[in-house]
């Protein structure tokens, strides 16, 4: 699930990295505040909570972000929060703005990060 300010979601599901990997290239971007602390206790608590949520599977979440966090220090307890859940997370700066350690901390382990940015269109 994605999520903006503005309320704008939509779910992605995809069968093919190809797919993905056009889908993400072609996310809108609104602009506004980076509220990453808020969307990780959504996945936290609404997604990977919500009725339907596999027990037996393994929740995995890729983070998108296009920079710094709006409030940095509230994103080690959230991101500790989703790992204590046992929910696995990627993350992916979509722009050059993006700070890596915040990439790293967002990560799970291993805990490895390569610049992208290169590749955009």
């Amino acid at each position: 699930m994605c999520t903006t300010n503005e309320n704008f979601d939509f779910e992605f599901r995809y069968t093919s990295k190809a797919e993905l990997i056009d889908a993400i290239q072609n996310l809108p971007y609104p602009g506004g505040t980076t509220d990453t602390a808020g969307g990780l206790h959504m996945m936290r608590t609404q997604v990977f909570s919500a009725d339907g949520d596999r027990p037996f599977v393994n929740n995995t979440a890729i983070i998108i972000t296009d920079g710094l966090p709006t409030d940095p220090s509230a994103v080690p307890s959230e991101i500790s929060a989703v790992h204590s859940q046992g929910i696995t997370t990627y993350a992916i700066g979509v722009t050059s703005l993006v700070n890596e350690q915040t990439l790293q901390q967002l990560s799970s382990a291993p805990q490895q990060v390569e610049n992208c940015f290169k590749y955009a269109r």
